[in-house]
């Protein structure tokens, strides 16, 4: 059996459009933490040559 980690593992969250419109308050709500959280973050970008 396969896990998958479900927590915020991204700056960038990927959610399906379903569960988005039937809690829409909740994502945007989430967005504006991250937003106000950006500093927490590591993001950078690799890349391969």
């Amino acid at each position: 059996m396969i896990s998958v980690y479900k927590g915020h593992c991204s700056y960038i969250p990927m959610v399906k459009w379903w569960d988005f419109m039937q809690n829409m308050d909740w994502h945007i709500m989430q967005a504006e933490y991250t937003r106000d959280h950006i500093a927490e973050y590591d993001i950078h970008r690799n890349v391969n040559q």
